[in-house]
């Protein structure tokens, strides 16, 4: 009863046609997300459509979490299109950013790299618009981003280059890194390349340590 009074209150209260607007991104390690208890998968178009009223609803009154519960219900049913799950992830990428932001997180959490990792698979297999491929562009720089902190080895050499598949991802995941005590910018002082791969020299703006990070554009589109 107590979920489908929240669920009629939060359809009333908001149109289907809400966007959330995203967090800052974070790029620290993974960290375990809170837990929630899950809503279980709409049975019907209906009522997979009422669930994402509810999802905007609360995206746009803040509440993150339960815009992702509902999120993610949706998500575990068969009323979707490829594109239409293509979006409800990165729906469920706001929200969990959102989350994360009003916590004042700086590390990002497990939830927000599952959420991110589905909206890639889903939109590896739809055809790519301007808006969809921006996108595939962010989520590949904060997830990339990630495996910098935790990984020693990526990127680091010729032998370990980051794979590149847009050739806006380079500055996509320098535009992601931070640095420094006040986890501040990179600034690019130099980029030189060798056969299929690139290199770029970072300084950081905060103390200017310097950083190469190493390229692989052979895949690049």
């Amino acid at each position: 009863m107590a979920r489908r009074s929240l669920l009629l209150v939060l359809c009333a209260i908001a149109p289907l046609t809400a966007c959330a607007t995203p967090a800052p991104a974070l790029v620290a390690e993974a960290v375990p997300a809170p837990t929630l208890d899950a809503l279980p998968a709409p049975e019907t178009p209906a009522e997979a459509q009422i669930f994402l009223s509810a999802a905007v609803a609360a995206l746009r009154a803040g509440d993150n979490e339960h815009a992702a519960l509902f999120l993610d219900a949706i998500l575990g049913s068969d009323h979707l299109t490829d594109r239409g799950r293509a979006n409800l992830y990165w729906l469920l990428v706001d929200a969990h950013r959102g989350r994360l932001a009003a916590r004042r997180a700086t590390q990002i959490d497990a939830a927000l790299v599952d959420a991110l990792g589905g909206f890639l698979v889903a939109a590896d297999v739809i055809e790519p618009d301007p808006d969809l491929a921006a996108r595939q562009v962010e989520a590949r720089a904060i997830l990339t981003a990630t495996r910098l902190r935790v990984d020693p080895v990526l990127g680091q050499s010729p032998e370990a280059p980051i794979i590149v598949e847009d050739s806006r991802d380079p500055a996509g995941l320098i535009a992601e890194l931070r640095c420094g005590p006040r986890a501040e910018r990179y600034h690019e002082r130099a980029v030189s390349s060798v056969g299929g791969l690139e290199s770029r020299e970072l300084v950081c703006a905060g103390d200017g340590t310097l950083r190469t990070l190493w390229f692989d554009l052979s895949f690049a589109r």
